[in-house]
C-alpha cells in the first residue's frame, strides 16, 4: 500500500430535490486529527456525526470540512423585521453618544444577534441528512485518492534521499583502513612514551590501547544503520507509517551522529556531513506523512 501525503483537497456535489449541497475538504499536516467543520445550521445536529465519518476515513491531518448550499437553494430562512428594528433602535444612540457613524455593517452585525434570523426547516429529514453523509463520504474519498497520488511522490522522494544515506554508509566502509597508517603512528608513539617510563603500568597500557581502538572501530555503527533503513523500506508499506518512520529516522540520526564521532578522517567525515543533509530532507518530509 501506499503512504498517504497529509496534504490535500476533495470536493462533492449532491443534489436533494431543489437543492445543491456542494462540499469541501481541505487538508494539511498535523500530529494530531485537528477538525474544523462548518454546515448549515440545520445539520447541526448532526455535526458529530459528520466528524466521525471524517475522522474514521482521514484519520490526522488539520483538516477543513466546509458544507454549503448553492445560491438560489435557501432553507426559506426569515427575517424578524421587527426586531431588527428594535436593536437598531436601541445600539444607534449609543454609537452618537461616542460619535461614530454607523455604516453597511452594522446591518451585518445586527443580523447575527439571537433571534433575528429564523432557520426554516430546521430539522432535516432522514433522507436529506443521507444525502449529506454520501456527500462527506465522497468528499472524504476525493480526498484520500489525492493524498494517495501525493504519496506515490513522496514515498519516491523518502526513498532516494534514504538510498544515498546507504550508499554514502558504503563508501564510508573502506576509508577506515585508510586510518590504519595514522593510527599504527599514533600507537606507536604512545607505546614509546609508555617504555620510557620505568614506573608504567603495563596493564594500563594494554587497557588504554583497547579502549582506543574500540573507539575507533565503527562496523557495529554501519551494520545497525544499515538495519535500520531497511526497516524503514519495509515499514514505509504499511498502513498510516508516518508516526512509526519518525521513530526510524530518529535511530538512523543516533547511528549517523556516533559513526561521526568515531571518524578520525576529513573524507569520512565529509560523509557523515553528506548523510546528516539527506536526513534533514527525510524528516522535513516525514512531517507530512500519514
Amino acid at each position: 500500500m501506499s503512504i498517504q501525503s497529509m496534504t490535500g483537497f476533495g470536493k462533492a456535489e449532491k443534489k436533494h430535490g431543489d437543492s445543491l449541497y456542494t462540499f469541501e475538504i481541505r487538508s494539511l499536516n498535523s500530529k494530531q486529527l485537528d477538525l474544523n467543520c462548518r454546515i448549515p445550521f440545520k445539520f447541526r445536529s448532526h455535526e458529530m456525526d459528520v466528524r466521525n465519518i471524517a475522522g474514521e476515513l482521514l484519520v490526522r491531518g488539520k483538516i477543513d470540512l466546509y458544507v454549503q448550499k448553492k445560491a438560489g437553494t435557501a432553507d426559506g430562512n426569515t427575517v424578524d423585521t421587527e426586531l431588527l428594528k428594535k436593536y437598531y433602535n436601541d445600539i444607534v444612540p449609543l454609537f452618537d453618544e461616542i460619535k461614530i457613524k454607523p455604516d453597511s455593517s452594522l446591518i451585518s452585525s445586527l443580523l447575527k444577534l439571537p433571534d433575528v434570523i429564523h432557520h426554516g426547516d430546521e430539522e432535516p429529514d432522514e433522507s436529506e441528512w443521507n444525502i449529506i453523509a454520501d456527500g462527506v463520504k465522497e468528499a472524504c474519498m476525493n480526498l484520500v485518492n489525492y493524498r494517495l497520488s501525493e504519496g506515490k511522490t513522496l514515498e519516491k522522494d523518502l526513498l532516494g534521499h534514504l538510498d544515498l544515506i546507504t550508499e554514502l554508509a558504503g563508501e564510508v566502509v573502506p576509508m577506515g583502513g585508510e586510518r590504519i597508517p595514522l593510527i599504527k603512528q599514533r600507537l606507536s608513539q604512545s607505546i614509546s612514551e609508555w617504555s620510557q617510563n620505568s614506573e608504567s603500568d603495563k596493564n594500563r597500557l594494554e587497557q588504554e590501547l583497547a579502549f582506543y581502538l574500540e573507539k575507533i572501530d565503527f562496523s557495529e555503527e554501519i551494520t545497525r544503520l544499515n538495519h535500520h533503513c531497511s526497516y524503514f523500506k519495509q515499514t514505509i508499506k504499511e498502513n498510516n507509517p508516518g508516526r512509526k518512520l519518525g521513530f526510524i529516522t530518529q535511530e538512523i540520526g543516533r547511528e549517523i551522529n556516533t559513526l561521526g564521532s568515531k571518524a578520525y578522517h576529513s573524507g569520512i567525515q565529509k560523509k557523515v556531513v553528506e548523510m546528516k543533509d539527506e536526513l534533514e530532507k527525510i524528516k522535513e518530509q516525514i512531517l507530512n506523512v500519514l
